[in-house]
């Protein structure tokens, strides 16, 4: 060309002219002698941020964790970081946290304890950020909540009643955490029916007393939903066995109290003598008199308290 017409080195083109996905700019240039060249470029627009997700978190954790990032993003991806807080959404990056991008970083990506700054968890409600960028700056956001708990549970255990006749007795506990709530138990002890695993926390438990008379004992273990748990537990009390009847010897007298009333007595008044002995050494027994006499107050339960397992009583009827 013999002009002096200026030909660009530089042409812009808007985004709002392109579309999402490769684009082809062609460019044409003809000279005064209509002679035509014609070049063409290809633009890629990405304004899709990464997919990202990790599996979903535990409620509690009483320990350090980590998780693991799935992305998926057909660019490259140059900025991912990691941390905890006490926010919900938090997409500001603290200074300390640092971009877990290496060379060869492919998905699934590993984020470790160290990464989320487990030291900054707070006891009860935390929230796990992810912040993923690809290489043209579009980026995507994770907020996960957990919460942190390290305190083991405390409670207690005690038979319903001190004696029993059956075996059949039922247990009272009482438990408590101040974070992440007590969730199962382990009872053991002289019974039958021990804990084969953890199971469902409750107030009560039926407790089958392991055969033998005797004084049982009863224990208890908890665990909270971190997973942190107690120490064996002895309850506050023992419950004695007791499946041997009391022995009775009834003794008929005369009314001085002296003298073995014969079989055939002229005399009505009588004076009956009661020998209890049994294993309940220092426990009460209760007893009732009653026959061929006109009843009185005698015929009610009263009451004894064996000592050195014998107990005795004189009543005239």
């Amino acid at each position: 060309s013999s002009g002096n017409n200026e030909v660009p080195t530089s042409f812009e083109v808007l985004h709002s002219a392109l579309e999402e996905g490769e684009n082809t700019i062609v460019l044409t240039v003809v000279d005064n002698a209509e002679n035509e060249t014609v070049e063409s470029v290809v633009i890629e627009l990405d304004k899709t941020a990464p997919e990202i997700e990790i599996p979903q978190l535990n409620t509690w954790y009483k320990e350090e964790f980590g998780t693991n990032l799935t992305y998926v993003e057909k660019n490259e991806i140059v900025e991912i970081y990691a941390w905890s807080s006490t926010t919900a959404a938090d997409t500001t990056v603290p200074g300390n946290a640092s971009n877990l991008v290496v060379e060869g970083l492919a998905s699934p990506v590993a984020i470790a304890a160290s990464a989320i700054k487990w030291e900054l968890a707070q006891s009860a409600k935390n929230y796990l950020h992810i912040k993923v960028v690809d290489e043209v700056g579009n980026a995507s956001y994770i907020h996960e909540e957990f919460g942190f708990d390290n305190v083991v549970p405390t409670g207690s255990i005690k038979f319903d009643r001190t004696i029993s006749n059956t075996g059949n007795e039922n247990a009272i506990i009482e438990y408590s955490d101040a974070t992440s709530q007590v969730t199962h138990m382990m009872v053991g002890g002289d019974i039958t029916n021990a804990s084969a695993d953890w199971e469902t926390i409750a107030a009560s438990r039926g407790v089958t007393l392991a055969t033998g008379d005797g004084m049982k004992n009863l224990k208890v273990k908890f665990k909270d939903a971190a997973g942190n748990e107690s120490d064996w537990i002895a309850a506050e009390n023992q419950c004695e066995l007791d499946t041997t009847a009391p022995s009775v010897t009834v003794t008929l007298f005369k009314a001085d109290g002296t003298t073995t009333k014969p079989a055939v007595s002229a005399e009505a008044e009588t004076v009956v003598k009661l020998a209890i002995t049994d294993d309940m050494i220092g426990k009460r027994v209760e007893y009732r008199l009653f026959g061929d006499f006109v009843e009185s107050d005698e015929a009610q339960w009263k009451e004894l308290v064996l000592d050195a397992g014998t107990a005795s009583a004189s009543i005239t009827i």
